[in-house]
């Protein structure tokens, strides 16, 4: 099959399937007579496995470093878990620093809520955010 076939039976986009061909994690093998790339199979059910580790935040370096474990014969799984662990480590990072935004935005809008939207010729652009600052810094 094609690029195209192999995209649409993963819902993806060619662009997608040329990607990670490009960049080696697929391997076509080309037609003789006609110089194009052809997927089977094999090419599908690692696609599937890229689409899916892609869905659980695993970067495409790591399905690198998947890939090469298992090549070399290692235990991909425990890579897997490895990783998982790593990348879960990282959300949850970004989870409490996002909350915290959450709490500075709320925070903010209330104490603005009975502010004047009027800007003072004395402050540079938005007094409210300028205030905001100036409380925060002393």
């Amino acid at each position: 099959m094609g690029v195209n076939q192999l995209a649409n039976s993963l819902e993806v986009t060619p662009d997608t399937v040329r990607y990670y061909t490009r960049i080696g994690y697929l391997v076509p093998r080309r037609n003789s007579a006609n110089g194009y790339k052809e997927y089977d199979k094999e090419h599908i059910t690692r696609m599937r496995f890229i689409l899916s580790a892609r869905k659980l935040g695993l970067s495409v370096q790591d399905i690198g470093r998947i890939f090469k474990e298992a090549e070399n014969g290692g235990k991909a799984s425990e890579l897997v878990q490895k990783l998982l662990n790593e990348r879960l480590k990282e959300v949850d990072k970004k989870l409490e620093e996002t909350s915290a935004l959450r709490e500075r935005m709320n925070v903010a809008r209330l104490m603005w809520d009975n502010q004047p939207h009027t800007d003072s010729p004395y402050k540079m652009i938005c007094n409210l955010i300028e205030e905001l600052d100036y409380l925060n810094n002393h």
